[in-house]
């Protein structure tokens, strides 16, 4: 028996193919590898394709060396070999070559398998499936010597090299993404028949309640702007976003519709949008601040790509590469991951904002430069001889959280995902000083917001527009800040974080304010500015127009799997603003930056409560900058993040506080969360700093029953 096995193991492994055959076949294990799942992600995302103007060109040579260029480079290197003398050394490449290409394919099956068994409620990391990958892997590449069916399969699995990039070039949103074939007629004709300006502002995840004090009226002290606006407008108050993602939720208020849930933001999925339809009417101007969808018609957005063909191929190569290895590996291997780029994200702008443009689409850094941003919108709002459209979709109060209400900068903004002390994949872990701490740095960025719109309501007094323009100001979505649920996602505990939005109006020629309670959805928008304009309504619009008496809407819903719908009046969603001020007291009170572990030590004197002992811990700062380095970067060295070691999870967590100039200004304590421990952060008012030659000391503080102690942390 052994005898025989030994032969048929000589044979299979002698079976030697021909160049074509080895080709076919590394062709097809290729396609089914990499570019299946290259092109299937770019599908996903063909708005990162028009984004930043990838020319037909240029995608079809990548598609083409991503098909081609394995299997063709290994063929090269095998006749290369042969003449050299060594065919066996091309046979030992091949075989690793297939293993790779196998183990490629596998483990992104696995990460697939996962992410549905996850979607399924069965939580199964991909990590489960790596060892059998790999031993997989290696049969497969064993029975391919060994079967003659395999070879067959993938023989008849070739015809993917032709396959798989035809059915990505005919793919309805790549044909107009891409190739710039129109796959309908976006032109229809019509006319405003009582054209007036529009002022659109879109703030990102702005909670509405966020903005209301006690009695459930807009903050005055903390947000004079707002309320500057709402003494003149109507304020729907009981108004709620229809999806809590960004790509889905700013196309439902430029479309009035629904959003699928797996729509992209794309003008082929949203054809008859706030965008087109002024476009159409041909009396319009506009000027449009928006970076994340691609809703604005092709003439109004079209950016010349500078790059030469190959240029544009080595990037494109180099980006779908990058994210493709993140779709493979597993997540115990990511740190040996490379970052993926942020254009992936349309982070980047694909090229400079030029200041002096001041119509069409004007593209920003998404998550940056927020103040420049408002600063060249606001000179986009001056009189014209055609009405406007001006709209601005900023990304206020949404993470990144780097500016104070003031609006200047505490941190430099990181590449790649923000880390939010106390976050762990998107949810609040179980420390509810951290959930707080991340909620004071969001209701700071909502008061720089607020900052931001007072510039806006200050040109539009300057240039004459308030009185005679529509004035829409309203958000994407809220954010949630509760200890283990998801900030993004809703629950039953966060649906009052996530779902109300601010929506203020102001009519043209309006002269008195109004605060409705009213069912209203963000659908209703697009509706409501139609009508104000006389333009007809559109059949495929699911919003009502607020101008018109309907019988009021029985309840809200929210896309979501599955959806959730809530009663109309959604009294529950006022839970937030007691919670709010339970947290940082009302606005008559104190400042968002006044929150304190222990707040009866604040403005007190260090040196009298100074201990000769040092502390046993150490403090690591993992981010924030001592006054000296912080004044280099025009950066105010208000917040400190970082790890306190020396610590065993049997003790309790450790009390620091933070001196400027012997003063005591800021006390916090280290996580009690598991996955968390160590960790602390901690926000100084930002008035305690007057130079960079101000001091700032740590402290451990330990309580004693005849008072407390003060233990300087060396820092590390």
């Amino acid at each position: 028996m052994d005898s025989m096995e030994s032969a048929f193991d000589r044979r299979a492994q002698s079976y030697r193919p021909t160049m074509v055959q080895e080709f076919l076949h590394l062709s097809a294990l290729n396609s089914f590898a990499v570019v299946q799942p290259i092109l299937d992600s770019l599908v996903n995302n063909v708005a990162f394709l028009r984004y930043y103007d990838y020319s037909p060109a240029a995608v079809l040579l990548a598609v083409v060396l991503l098909t081609l260029g394995i299997p063709a480079s290994f063929l090269s290197l095998r006749v290369v070999l042969h003449r050299l003398g060594y065919p066996k050394f091309a046979d030992v490449i091949r075989t690793i070559l297939m293993v790779v290409l196998m183990l490629l394919a596998l483990l992104y099956a696995a990460r697939w398998a996962s992410a549905t068994l996850w979607r399924a409620l069965y939580s199964l990391s991909e990590d489960v499936f790596f060892l059998p990958v790999i031993f997989t892997a290696g049969w497969l590449t064993r029975l391919y010597f060994r079967a003659e069916i395999f070879r067959q399969l993938l023989s008849t699995s070739a015809a993917g090299v032709l396959l798989f990039p035809l059915v990505f070039f005919l793919n309805p949103a790549v044909q107009e993404q891409v190739l710039m074939v129109p796959a309908r007629e976006y032109f229809q004709p019509v006319i405003a028949r009582s054209p007036a300006t529009v002022i659109f502002v879109v703030f990102d995840g702005l909670s509405g309640m966020a903005l209301l004090d006690e009695n459930h009226e807009v903050d005055r002290a903390r947000y004079p702007s707002f309320a500057r606006l709402s003494d003149r407008c109507n304020f729907y108050r009981n108004a709620s976003t229809v999806h809590t993602r960004t790509d889905h939720a700013l196309p439902a208020i430029l479309s009035g519709s629904f959003p699928t849930g797996i729509q992209r933001p794309l003008e082929s999925e949203y054809p008859l949008n706030l965008f087109r339809l002024l476009d159409n009417s041909r009396q319009y101007q506009q000027s449009i601040f928006e970076p994340y969808t691609q809703l604005a018609p092709e003439h109004l957005q079209r950016m010349d790509r500078q790059a030469s063909i190959p240029r544009q191929t080595l990037d494109l190569l180099d980006t779908v590469l990058r994210v493709y290895q993140r779709m493979c590996l597993p997540q115990l291997m990511d740190s040996l991951a490379l970052d993926v780029p942020r254009e992936w994200f349309r982070l980047l702008p694909p090229a400079p904002a030029d200041p002096k443009v001041l119509d069409g689409k004007i593209v920003y850094l998404w998550d940056a430069d927020q103040d420049l941003q408002v600063d060249h919108f606001v000179q986009c709002l001056r009189p014209s001889e055609q009405p406007a459209l001006r709209f601005l979709h900023i990304s206020l109060p949404h993470d990144p959280w780097t500016r104070l209400d003031s609006g200047k900068q505490y941190r430099r903004m990181r590449i790649g995902p923000d880390a939010i002390p106390g976050v762990n994949e998107g949810s609040w872990g179980d420390d509810e000083w951290l959930v707080n701490q991340g909620w004071q740095r969001y209701l700071l960025q909502v008061q720089f917001a607020d900052l931001c719109l007072g510039k806006i309501l200050d040109r539009l007094q300057e240039t004459g527009l308030f009185n005679e323009s529509m004035i829409v100001v309203t958000a994407d979505h809220g954010f949630a800040f509760r200890a283990r649920c998801s900030r993004r996602d809703p629950q039953g505990e966060t649906l009052s974080d996530l779902i109300p939005v601010p929506l203020f109006i102001k009519y043209p020629q309006q002269a008195e304010s109004m605060i409705s309670d009213r069912n209203v959805e963000t659908i209703d928008i697009l509706p409501t500015i139609a009508d104000v304009l006389g333009m007809p309504k559109d059949s495929n619009w699911d919003g009502e127009s607020l101008m018109t008496e309907v019988p009021e809407r029985p309840r809200k819903m929210v896309v979501a799997s599955p959806a959730i719908i809530l009663e109309a009046a959604f009294p529950g969603r006022f839970e937030y603003v007691d919670r709010l001020h339970k947290v940082f007291g009302k606005g008559v009170e104190g400042a968002f930056t006044d929150l304190q572990f222990l707040p009866e030590l604040s403005g007190r004197e260090s040196s009298p409560l100074l201990s000769s002992a040092q502390s046993k811990l150490t403090l690591t700062l993992s981010e924030g900058r001592l006054p000296a380095e912080a004044g280099e970067q025009n950066l105010v060295p208000c917040y400190y993040h970082g790890q306190v070691s020396g610590m065993t999870s049997a003790d309790k967590p450790a009390i620091l506080a933070v001196a400027v100039n012997g003063s005591i200004q800021a006390t916090t304590r280290t996580s009690v969360a598991p996955t968390s421990y160590g960790e602390w952060s901690v926000m100084v008012p930002p008035n305690a700093f007057t130079d960079a030659t101000d001091r700032v000391q740590f402290f451990e503080v330990e309580q004693k029953t005849g008072g407390i102690e003060l233990h300087e942390l060396p820092l590390e």
